[in-house]
């Protein structure tokens, strides 16, 4: 018997259990690296975990049917490629990148609005917060791109608990933290640079 085959005769109803049940262990999994992003005062270490991150969150979403998520994690991994090679490539330091992201990030929540046949507010949650995402990520302030993560965090969490998705909440919450953490310890190295 082939995979393919056992995996057709699992009942429809275990199936989608046995994949909540691994969206949420890759969803943990996300939770715990979501803890390394902000604490980093080097800008390229942030654009590296958050790019690990959302690739978790984009299959963490998959897996629990959240396509809007899902396909905006795939947008914002390739947001973060293209915005580590700022310091590299002149191209990426055009003003019309960030455009693009915006753009793509806009067409996902029409996507979702087309796939049901009906305007939905839940899609403009992730899309809101992933915007706010490609001007604070753009920036090469370390300062601006955690400030802006509490708000871009925010909306995905409210999105989180419309789907019930307890890893994405606890992920959106230790995030929250994590940047906080990261503006406090920023602020206290800019007052004493002694540190």
């Amino acid at each position: 018997m082939t995979i393919e085959n056992r995996y057709a005769t699992i009942e429809p109803q275990k199936r989608g259990e046995n994949m909540r049940i691994a969206a949420q262990i890759i969803g943990y999994i996300a939770v715990a690296e979501n803890l390394l992003i902000y604490i980093s005062n080097r800008r390229e270490r942030i654009l590296l975990m958050k790019f690990i991150s959302d690739a978790l969150w984009l299959i963490n979403y998959v897996l629990l049917g959240g396509f809007t998520g899902a396909a905006l994690n795939g947008v914002a991994m390739m947001r973060e490629a293209v915005f580590s090679l700022r310091d590299r490539y002149r191209w990426a330091n055009a003003k019309w990148i960030p455009a693009i992201f915006l753009a793509f990030t806009w067409i996902s929540p029409v996507l979702e609005w087309i796939r049901n046949e009906a305007f939905s507010w839940q899609p403009l949650l992730p899309a809101v917060g992933s915007m706010i995402f490609v001007l604070g990520f753009y920036s090469k302030h370390t300062m601006r791109t955690k400030v802006s993560s509490l708000f871009g965090c925010a909306l995905w969490l409210t999105y989180a608990v419309l789907l019930s998705n307890w890893a994405g909440m606890v992920g959106n919450i230790l995030m929250l933290i994590s940047a906080v953490v990261g503006i406090v310890h920023e602020k206290q190295k800019q007052e004493d640079p002694v540190q």
